[in-house]
């Protein structure tokens, strides 16, 4: 076997066709190796892009028996990254729908944008609980728990109801469909790529209108004030079930400096209405009235379909940190007191200001109707929304203590924003955005234990990267 880091990649470049080789060297380096936050991109020494389950499978047992570092990635929307090789999962792109069991097989190393296209020559009048950004791929989004415009009413894309099923290679090479094996099936639903590699989902499928209406409400960042209080609204009126659950929305705050393309000259408010029961009930006080007549709203809403825009732009630009907080209800104190960490962040200084991202993923899931125990990620019950905030300084010219600076405003923003009564049980973390920085207790709870145990038994070296680490266990 051969011991130093040049023989044991000239090792797996010889097991390959050059086909599924990217060096540093190749024009498509750049674009396969770059992660959304700067700073995690390792610049691998090798990509490989296997074309076959039997190459990858090859791959994998190869890999880990060596002390390469190495990472599994889909569309690098994220930021997978490795010292050693970095597996570019794009082959795995297979896609059938079956119509009559209503249910999706799907290579997990699609994009959701192309999942959209392939739907909509082949199913347009069905949906999986597919993710809001279609840049993401498959494989990561599902893994970390899948939010979706349907989630309030069909639940995440990684309940039990929607995640049937997966076609996995295990780090010793071994395939197998997880339902074999139901622990594992359970890992991965919300437990993240930390105990083997997904080629291939089976999800389920629901009817899905064709004519929902959809799009931005841009409002200027001076009426806060009205945009908080018309969220809490809404968000009493969903607890009191009085809300359709076809009913859902992101808010988003950016500084004028970021809408500069849109000629802005003020902060915006944007809100990114959804509701699936069409346009009357959209427009009226069962959906966002209350939005549409802000004073000096710009209303730039549509009769559409599920697909959505891409976002994109700027992957590699910042060096970037996250703080996803999970919520039940969000109250107008929670968006103003959110919204003043924002402005924190952007009277930094230097060239975090720029950097600044602020969303809330508002009535974005429900709680399964499996039970909190039936994932690996339990989410809290009664929870209805995420807010993500990011943070960090520019990819070029930031230096370390900026980026330093940006990831303490990360760690002191849930202090910031959550009233006593909500954190008294703990913060709690979403799974689908979770840094080093974070105690996984605060993202898995109870179930953390059982996922070390099972983190032991399918990748006992601790070689596959993912939220559950054996550096966890004490």
């Amino acid at each position: 076997m051969a011991n130093s880091t040049d023989q044991q990649l000239d090792h797996l470049v010889s097991l390959l066709p050059s086909s599924e080789i990217i060096c540093p060297s190749s024009n498509l380096y750049v674009d396969e190796t770059s992660t959304w936050a700067a700073q995690k991109n390792l610049n691998p020494s090798l990509v490989v892009q296997p074309s076959s389950t039997q190459s990858l499978s090859k791959i994998v047992a190869y890999l880990a028996t060596t002390h390469l570092d190495f990472a599994i990635r889909g569309s690098g929307y994220g930021s997978a990254s490795a010292k050693s090789v970095l597996i570019s999962m794009k082959s795995f792109n297979d896609f059938h729908f079956d119509r009559e069991s209503e249910v999706l097989t799907v290579g997990a190393g699609m994009l959701w944008r192309e999942y959209y296209d392939k739907m909509e020559d082949v199913a347009p009048d069905y949906h999986v609980i597919a993710a809001r950004t279609p840049a993401l791929s498959l494989g990561g989004s599902i893994l970390s728990s899948g939010f979706s415009w349907l989630a309030r009413q069909y639940g995440n894309t990684s309940d039990p109801s929607n995640f049937l099923d997966a076609e996995c290679i295990l780090p010793s090479g071994r395939t197998l469909w997880a339902s074999e094996e139901p622990d594992l099936l359970w890992a991965l639903r919300g437990g993240g790529g930390s105990f083997c590699i997904v080629m291939k989902f089976k999800l389920r499928a629901y009817p899905c209108s064709q004519t929902l209406w959809a799009g931005p409400i841009i409002i200027p960042r001076r009426q806060l004030s009205l945009v908080a209080k018309g969220i809490e609204a809404m968000q009493s009126r969903a607890e009191r079930g009085e809300l359709a659950p076809q009913v859902s929305m992101d808010l988003y705050v950016v500084r004028k400096e970021q809408a500069a393309h849109m000629g802005a000259t003020e902060d915006l408010l944007i809100v990114q209405a959804f509701d699936a029961l069409g346009e009357e009930h959209g427009r009226s006080t069962e959906g966002f009235k209350w939005a549409l007549e802000i004073p000096d709203a710009v209303e730039m809403t549509k009769v559409t379909n599920l697909k959505g825009q891409q976002v994109t732009a700027l992957k590699g630009a910042f060096k970037t940190h996250w703080q996803p907080l999970t919520v039940g209800k969000l109250t107008a104190n929670n968006i103003l007191n959110t919204v003043k960490w924002f402005d924190r962040v952007g009277s930094a200084g230097t060239t975090i200001p720029s950097s600044v991202q602020l969303v809330f993923e508002c009535l974005c899931t429900r709680d399964s109707s499996s039970g909190v125990d039936a994932s690996a990620w339990p989410r809290p019950k009664g929870m209805m929304n995420t807010i993500i905030c990011g943070a960090g300084c520019s990819a070029t010219e930031g230096t370390a203590d900026e980026l330093e600076t940006a990831r303490s405003l990360c760690l002191e923003m849930p202090g910031m924003v959550l009233s006593a009564e909500q954190s008294k049980n703990g913060v709690r973390t979403a799974a689908n955005a979770v840094e080093e920085y974070h105690d996984l207790k605060g993202v898995f709870a109870d179930h953390l234990p059982k996922l070390l145990d099972l983190k032991r038994k399918y990748d006992p070296r601790n070689k596959l990267k993912g939220p559950i680490s054996l550096s966890h266990a004490v």
